[in-house]
């Protein structure tokens, strides 16, 4: 659905930063990646992330490799075109090279929504940064399922040609994710790129991370399950009077 992540573009770009920002509760505040990869995770009421590792960052060309203890995580708490969003803001400074530069990192991390609470229907990704001449600055992603199970892949960022700063995944509800990320950064030094004609530089300052959900279905009580079943057993003896059988 295409004008569902265009509506996700347009609400993300109009608002301010701390506007968009809702904390749920006392558990949901700011970390850093260093802190989940550490072993800490983030609650927001029934969504839980947590699982971060595989931690790389990986740099060439005298760019600096990015450390996660730099890296800001702040939970996102809130309300787009009518449907609950329930995500991270993933604030790297520092993710910027110029030209014959490069860094790339790696992580993952599961997200899973509590017993009975509402399943997660989506994955969507925003990118905030840019390129000049032929950088790139891209975000990759691929998302699984509870047993490592291919559901689908995300890809967001900038280059030569435009790029685009979103991508969505939408996929039967699930109670658990496990999310694969790739970031990258890569200015070249070569042809349009080589210092002696333009300086190519490319940026990411952060990226989203949010997933709508739905309530599960409702399941019957027992008592209502047994009801149900009486009632059915009782129009079944009507039908065989009224037919004579």
């Amino acid at each position: 659905m295409k004008y569902k992540a265009v509506t996700k573009y347009i609400f993300l770009s109009a608002l301010s930063l701390m506007a968009l920002i809702t904390l749920s509760g006392s558990k949901a505040s700011a970390l850093t990646l260093a802190d989940l990869l550490g072993g800490q995770s983030v609650t927001i009421d029934d969504k839980i992330f947590y699982n971060f590792t595989g931690w790389q960052s990986v740099s060439g060309g005298g760019a600096e490799a990015l450390d996660p203890s730099r890296i800001t995580v702040t939970p996102i708490d809130t309300i787009i075109n009518g449907v609950r969003e329930i995500g991270l803001l993933f604030t790297t400074p520092g993710f910027f090279v110029t030209s014959g530069q490069d860094i790339d990192i790696l992580f993952e991390f599961s997200v899973r929504t509590d017993p009975l609470q509402e399943l997660i229907v989506d994955d969507y990704l925003k990118v905030a940064g840019g390129i000049s001449g032929n950088g790139l600055a891209l975000a990759l992603e691929t998302v699984l399922d509870e047993n490592g199970n291919y559901i689908n892949a995300l890809s967001a960022g900038f280059d030569a040609n435009g790029g685009r700063a979103e991508d969505i995944a939408y996929f039967d509800p699930q109670d658990i994710l496990h999310i694969i990320k790739d970031i990258q950064v890569y200015a070249p030094s070569s042809g349009f790129c080589a210092q002696d004609r333009w300086n190519c530089t490319a940026g990411i300052s952060h990226f989203y991370q949010l997933f709508s959900q739905r309530p599960p279905l409702d399941v019957p009580e027992p008592s209502s399950l047994f009801l149900l079943g009486f009632g059915l057993a009782g129009l079944a003896v009507a039908r065989r009077k009224c037919t004579g059988k």
